[in-house]
Parts: structure tokens; sequence; C-alpha cells
């Protein structure tokens, strides 16, 4: 998968440090010895970013229009792990992240020495979808969830959706044609 260009990032994502020429996102965990761990989400930064409405890419304030990216069955609940995305850092990640890009990515599973790491892959399928798309609307609350006898872990529950694409991935990584969003995400 070719690096992207730095001047083909959103100006806002552009911003963020980069690691072996990709940006590395405001929600990922950085280790103790500096390297972000791609596959490892800093639970601290996720929490504040759901809370102080900032995109999960770039952490800078979201605006009107928020996006999410997510499976069909997430699209279809609204419910999804992952924060909100200015819908430019989220295009974006759709065409450069190897887990979007790629219709063959599976999770991988972290290795960190130092650091406590909960997974929450069990949160989702282990192989990427086939179909995947780009939910974009205007709000979302923050939704507790059991996940375990002693564990929660804190959800997004998006608004109705204005528009969802399905046409965002990259040519050939399993996507599907776009379908109309009329009465889909309920009140």
């Amino acid at each position: 998968m070719p690096l992207p260009a730095r001047d083909a990032m959103p100006p806002q994502l552009a911003r963020r440090p980069l690691f072996r020429g990709y940006p590395v996102p405001f929600t990922t965990l950085i280790g103790p010895d500096g390297v972000p761990d791609f596959k490892v989400t800093d639970e601290a930064k996720r929490e504040e970013v759901l809370r102080r409405r900032m995109c999960a890419l770039c952490g800078e304030p979201l605006g009107y229009w928020i996006a999410f990216i997510g499976s069909e069955t997430l699209i279809g609940l609204r419910e999804f792990y992952d924060p909100a995305m200015h819908e430019a850092c989220a295009r974006y990640a759709a065409q450069t992240c190897p887990f979007l890009a790629l219709s063959d990515a599976k999770y991988a599973t972290p290795r960190r020495r130092g650091v406590t790491i909960e997974p929450t892959h069990h949160l989702a399928d282990v192989t990427r979808p086939k179909r995947m798309g780009l939910y974009l609307t205007r709000t979302y609350a923050i939704v507790p969830r059991r996940i375990s006898a002693t564990s929660t872990v804190l959800m997004v529950r998006a608004g109705r959706a204005t528009s969802i694409d399905w046409e965002i991935m990259p040519e050939g990584s399993g996507g599907s044609p776009s379908v109309p969003t009329a009465g889909m995400g309920g009140p």
C-alpha cells in the first residue's frame, strides 16, 4: 500500500505527527517507547474526544457535520465504538488505513510490553466486513454498554443519518454501490 502524500491529507490531519509516513490518529495509543500502535486505542483520549466533540483522527473540534465509518450492522444499529470524525478525515482514512482499504484485512493482535491493553475487537467482527460505509450525521450520544460482569465500554449512538456512502473504499476493496437512506436510522 503506497504511503499517503502529505499534501493530499486534510489540513487538520496533516498537522498530526507522522510515523513511517502515516499520520498518527489522535486516539492511537503511544507506547512508553514513543512508538504509536495503530492497532490500539488510547481509552483516555477516546473518552476525551467523545466528551469534547473532537475528531478521533485529527483531535480538532468537530464541525456541523460528523462522520462514522462502519459495517452494515453497525450502521443499521447506529452504534459505533470508534468516535466521530470530520468527513474529510474519515474519507482519507478509508483510502489509507490498511484495515479499511484492504478487503482481506483482519484485526491484528496488539503487541505491547509495559502497557495494559484491554482488547475491544470482540465488539466487532474479527475480519473486515465485506461492505463498509461512511455515515454522515450531525449528532451523537455517549451510551455505556456492559461488555462483561466487571467491564463497561462507552459506545457512540449516532443521530439520524443525512447520508450513507457505501462507495468510500478504494476500488476492489469489497465496497458496494450506494443505497438510498430514506427511512434509515429512526428518530
